[in-house]
């Protein structure tokens, strides 16, 4: 009989809260089913094996008790219950902190349809406070938030610039287009936001699903920052003055923009027509630019020459950099403040 009740108190403990979880979400992605199923027969084996060690080490305590120690002999055993399992998330070394992390949606389910966001378009950081911001899949929002445990519920979302855009500088704002892709992303995810939710564990320490009572929701993963050095920043927007400009507004025709920050001290990329090279000397919030150059000699339209002198004068000052996680914005300082300059820049794949 004691033997039965200690298996009981075993099968209690190895319950998992998060399996049902991981199971709906198994066949919405059949591509990870492999994986998830992989890593739960390895759990399975791993519970064997501590459910017997367990119960042996319980059993072995239960009659050493029985011979005349701690509870002495006749005594009723006290009716065991489980202790509550940690709220999900949880900081701790093998659970990413919930609020204060950038977490990235993968994809989403709605009315059991799986769609996979806009790559790194779409995310959400919860800051402990009450709140909530991201973005939607092309624009930025914020919202209230209320985090009670694993229950999350979302207030009215209030959609702010485009997320190809800057944050809000002091410059104005600049509204870019939406790709029709990303305008049927944001009204899924507007729909979730407005249903109460809930956090469950995924397959990993990395990897979340927030959820609704329908099992519609997001499956979220943990984003890493962009380090400023090695990272394609692909530059969306210049500035000069008081203006502001998407490359593609000044030269409709214009290429590939973009900066690369090398670790010797040196930066190098493409103008949207010539490639350059420069000096960039790195500190914590600085960047000492010197000496920038084309390295190839491309006929190129005046509109798209227009960018590339913008740009290469930015290359000869001193500037303040920002970094927020997947963006780079960049801003020179000078005397004269409508020939103050920068660009800002979001991480690509290269």
């Amino acid at each position: 009989m004691g033997r039965f009740l200690v298996e009981q108190r075993v099968e209690r403990v190895l319950s998992d809260v998060g399996e049902s979880s991981v199971r709906e979400w198994e066949a919405m992605a059949p591509g990870n089913a492999r994986i998830w199923r992989h890593r739960r027969a390895r759990r399975g084996v791993i519970r064997s094996a501590g459910a017997l060690a367990l119960i042996a080490v319980m059993s072995a305590c239960g009659a050493h008790s029985g011979d005349g120690g701690g509870a002495g002999d006749g005594a009723t055993a006290t009716p065991w219950t489980p202790k509550p399992q940690e709220t999900t998330p949880t900081p701790s070394p093998t659970h990413v902190p919930f609020t204060g992390t950038h977490w990235n949606i993968e994809r989403l389910r709605l009315d059991d349809g799986v769609t996979a966001a806009p790559h790194g378009s779409a995310w959400l950081e919860f800051d402990g406070n009450g709140h909530v911001a991201g973005s939607l899949g092309c624009h930025r929002f914020k919202a209230d938030a209320t985090v009670d445990g694993r229950r999350v519920r979302i207030g009215e979302v209030r959609m702010s610039e485009s997320s190809s855009s800057p944050p809000a500088s002091g410059r104005g704002e600049q509204q870019q287009e939406c790709s029709r892709e990303q305008v049927t992303f944001e009204k899924y995810v507007k729909t979730i936001l407005r249903s109460g939710l809930r956090a469950d564990s995924g397959p990993s320490a990395e990897q979340l699903f927030l959820v609704n009572t329908r099992k519609d929701g997001f499956e979220l993963q943990r984003g890493i920052p962009a380090p400023l050095i090695g990272t394609k920043w692909a530059v969306r927007s210049l500035y000069e003055g008081d203006s502001q400009a998407a490359p593609t507004d000044i030269a409709p025709k214009i290429g590939e923009v973009y900066v690369v920050f090398d670790g010797d001290g040196t930066v190098h990329g493409s103008l949207g027509c010539n490639d350059f090279r420069a000096k960039a000397e790195v500190a914590a919030t600085a960047i000492e630019f010197s000496d920038p150059a084309t390295t190839t000699h491309r006929e190129c339209g005046d509109s798209i020459k227009a960018v590339e002198k913008q740009l290469l004068r930015v290359f000869r000052e001193h500037a303040e950099y920002s970094l927020n996680h997947d963006a780079l914005a960049v801003t020179t300082e000078n005397e004269v403040p409508t020939q103050a300059g920068g660009f800002y820049g979001v991480k690509v794949d290269g």
